[in-house]
């Protein structure tokens, strides 16, 4: 009869330690959570569309770009600085084939490559996304 009240009172024991370690590290993961800053954006949309012929086609592409920001500084750079980040989109865009646009993930591959291109014109990390509002191959 003691054997099983002293396993009664370890099983209680070991429980209790374990909720209470539990909490203790939900309570220490949201403390982490709350810590961690929220990184303000910003949208640079590109007032005018891009329209232009793809490589070898007598098809154009039609887009229209937005581009997000985590400094408001360099947004204003951006805008500053438009006729280089048309210029680096429209080369990009120049330079696809009526081909790549078969494939199923062709504007991902085009907001990486914008995405990478403007992120070294720019020399900065700080652009974060590319966006399309439109899309439209003729």
């Amino acid at each position: 009869m003691a054997k099983k009240v002293f396993y009664v009172i370890m099983s209680i024991l070991v429980i209790g330690i374990l909720i209470i370690a539990s909490l203790f590290l939900i309570n220490f993961i949201d403390v982490k959570a709350d810590k961690q800053e929220k990184v303000e954006t910003y949208c640079y949309d590109i007032p005018d569309s891009f329209v232009t012929n793809l490589l070898d086609s007598q098809r154009f592409i039609k887009v229209k770009v937005s581009i997000q920001v985590t400094d408001n500084d360099l947004l204003r750079e951006i805008d500053d600085q438009s006729a280089k980040v048309k210029d680096n989109i429209i080369y990009i865009l120049r330079n696809k084939k009526e081909e790549d646009f078969n494939k199923s993930d062709i504007q991902l591959t085009l907001k990486n490559e914008i995405l990478s291109r403007l992120k070294e014109v720019f020399e900065t990390d700080k652009i974060t996304d590319i966006y399309f509002s439109e899309f439209v191959l003729q």
